[in-house]
Order: C-alpha cells, then structure tokens, then sequence
C-alpha cells in the first residue's frame, strides 16, 4: 500500500515538474526532460542513471532536483539530503522547496517540514501547485507525511 502511495506521489510531483518545464521561462535540458520522464513512470533507477550522466558532464542544480526526488523515491534519504542541499541553486524553486518539506516529513521532523511547504506555497506556479504545498503543510500539523499529504490534496477539496 504504501508502495502505492509513494509511486502516486512521484507522479503528481513530476507532473508538476513537468508543467513547469512546458510552461514556465526555462526550458529544461534533454537529460532534465528524460530523467523527468522515468520518473513521471515511477522508474526511480533510471532517472538517477540520467541524472548522474548529465551531472557528469557539468554541475546541474536542475539534474541534482531530479536526483534528490528520485533518491527519495528509493528510499535513500542521507543521498536524497546530499542532493538537494546541491540543487539550493535550481531555477526550479517550488519542487526544491516541496523536496526540503518531503525528505524533513519523512524524518519525521513535521515543524520543519511545514516552513519548507508555507514557501513552496509563496513561490507555487499556479493554482494546482499552491494546492499540493498547502495541503501538505496542513497535514503535516495533522501528522500526515508529505507523501500522503500529496496524495489527498487531490482526493478532498482544500478547507
């Protein structure tokens, strides 16, 4: 079940990942998109090949984003904590932001977690994204991750 729960998060993640490249000013790179790819189908493994590829060949806070939500998603949270405080410079500050808030939710540390998502929330894209850091702080209070968090910001409506 909460396998379950954990590969319905990565997808609303990417696909907010996803969003942002198409919309939003930059436009990611080849390795940003195929890594986005293997995430948004729950391919952890393969993203963090492409990210470490394209990390290779130069620094890329956006490929070390991508990294830190797939070390996440398998289960490698002192990696997951390495990679973010590499993406501190990511163009992409919502999903950096919503990945401080995860990686503190999933050690527990729910106070913590719940500034990461009150910013995340100030710098949300649109409507969809304040929504997801919204719920997310508000179930951190209640106790729920930020996993779950993700996942009920699209089954109940936002009081």
């Amino acid at each position: 079940m909460l396998h379950a729960i954990l590969r319905l998060c990565f997808t609303v993640i990417i696909t907010m990942l996803v969003m942002v490249t198409v919309i939003g000013p930059a436009r990611a790179s080849t390795a940003v998109q195929d890594a986005i790819e293997r995430l948004n189908i729950g391919d952890n493994h393969g993203a963090l090949a492409i990210a470490d590829r394209g990390i290779e060949q130069g620094p890329s806070p956006d490929l070390q984003l991508i990294r830190g939500y797939a070390l996440l998603g398998l289960n490698q949270i002192d990696a997951a904590k390495h990679a973010v405080i590499a993406a501190r410079t990511s163009t992409r500050r919502y999903q950096y932001l919503m990945l401080r808030g995860h990686i503190l939710a999933h050690e527990g540390h729910h106070n913590l977690a719940l500034m990461w998502y009150r910013r995340a929330y100030d710098l949300a894209p649109d409507a969809t994204a304040k929504r997801l850091a919204l719920t997310a702080g508000r179930d951190e209070k209640i106790g729920v991750t930020g996993f779950g968090a993700l996942i009920l910001a699209f089954v109940r409506p936002i009081i």
